[in-house]
């Protein structure tokens, strides 16, 4: 797979990515420290990259997108190690690299208890979203939605 990591993410995951077989670069490796949001979304389209990211906007990129697709790991946790950020990507990449490659957002929201796997619809993902935010923490971390963007 080719990743895109944004500039929130160690450059140690882009390295770990590329020595396990996946063609993966950083922002900052190509001097794109300041690009906007929507200048990434959209340069991971262009190159058909996977966007790696903590940063929450991206889930409000990709359903503003109108069609345009690329996929988008959204990492929700409280634990931003890298070592930590590589085992929980390596699972994402174990259990939805159909769902990246179709351009799906896959927003990880736990740090260690198990979730559930739900596939729903932007409109009702936005809805969750919002109600998501005012639920009490150990609630929300027990749902993991992957969002189709079409």
């Amino acid at each position: 797979m080719r990743f895109l990591n944004d500039m929130c993410m160690d450059v140690r995951i882009t390295s770990w990515l590329n020595s396990h077989g996946h063609e993966a670069i950083h922002l900052r490796d190509q001097g794109l420290q300041r690009l906007p949001n929507g200048a990434i979304f959209d340069k991971g389209i262009a190159e058909s990259r996977v966007i790696v990211t903590f940063d929450l906007d991206f889930g409000e990129i990709v359903a503003l997108s109108k069609g345009r697709k690329t996929g988008v790991v959204l990492f929700r946790l409280r634990k931003t190690r890298a070592s930590f950020v590589i085992q929980r990507l390596s699972e994402v990449i174990a259990e939805c690299s159909d769902a990246l490659a179709r351009g799906r957002c896959c927003d990880r929201r736990r740090d260690s208890s198990p979730s559930q796997r739900i596939s729903i619809d932007i409109p009702v993902f936005n809805q969750l979203s919002r109600i998501a935010q005012n639920a009490p923490t150990r609630v929300r971390r027990q749902y993991e939605i992957v969002k189709p963007l079409s």
